[in-house]
C-alpha cells in the first residue's frame, strides 16, 4: 500500500496522535514508511508545511528539511512534470466538474483561466496529478490520499476539494485515522 499526504493529515497527525506518543513509535513509524516511499510527500505539500500552522509539521518532523536526510533518501516527490494520462478528459473534470457553479458565475473567461493555473499548481490538484501517475505505473498497488478534507466542506474556494476530484478520476481519499487504522504496526487504545 502507498499513499501520497497532504498537509492537513500531516498537522492532524501532530496535533491529535503524536501528543499522545511518548515512546515515539508513530513518530517512527511514519519516518520509516516517508523514507520507503510508502507514505509519499510531494514538493507542494512540504512547501504548504513550511508556511502553514506556524511550521507545526517541519518543526515536528525536522528531517523532512534536512538536506542531508533528502539527499541521502530522496523522497520528496517532485511533480511538476507529471501530466495527466488523459490531459482533456482531466481538463474536461476540472472545468465542468471541479469548478463550484457560484465562482465559475463570477469568473471572467480571464480570470477563470489564471483560477484554474494556480488551482493546477496547487498541492490539491498535484496530488491528484501524482496519484493519477502512480496508478497508471503501479496498477497492482493499492493506493489513497489521505486528506482530512471532506466532499462536503469547500472554504468558499473556487475548486471543490481533494475527495471531490478523487471520485471523478478514481483515486480513493481516506483521513489519518483511516491510515493509522491500515497499519497493524500501530494500536491505540485510550
Amino acid at each position: 500500500m502507498t499513499v501520497a499526504i497532504d498537509t492537513s493529515s500531516l498537522i492532524y497527525l501532530i496535533r491529535y496522535y503524536l501528543k499522545f506518543d511518548k515512546d515515539g513509535k508513530l513518530f517512527r513509524l511514519f519516518k520509516q514508511k516517508i523514507e520507503n516511499r510508502e507514505i509519499v510527500l510531494i514538493h507542494e505539500v512540504l512547501e504548504e508545511c513550511e508556511y502553514t500552522a506556524k511550521k507545526i509539521v517541519v518543526e515536528t518532523f525536522t528531517f523532512l528539511v534536512d538536506k542531508e536526510w533528502n539527499k541521502q533518501h530522496k523522497v520528496i516527490v517532485k511533480t511538476n512534470a507529471i501530466i495527466p494520462p488523459s490531459s482533456t478528459k482531466f481538463h474536461n473534470i476540472i472545468d465542468n466538474q471541479m469548478i463550484n457553479a457560484r465562482a465559475k458565475r463570477e469568473f471572467s473567461d480571464e480570470e477563470y483561466e489564471i483560477a484554474k493555473a494556480r488551482y493546477l499548481k496547487s498541492a490539491d490538484a498535484r496530488l491528484i496529478l501524482f496519484g493519477l501517475d502512480y496508478k497508471s505505473k503501479n496498477k497492482e498497488d493499492e493506493f489513497y490520499i489521505v486528506t482530512e478534507e471532506s466532499d462536503i466542506q469547500n472554504d468558499n474556494k473556487a475548486f471543490k476539494k481533494i475527495p471531490t476530484f478523487g471520485t471523478f478520476v478514481g483515486i480513493e481519499a481516506i483521513s489519518i485515522a483511516d491510515l493509522i487504522d491500515k497499519y497493524p504496526e500501530i494500536t491505540l487504545s485510550f
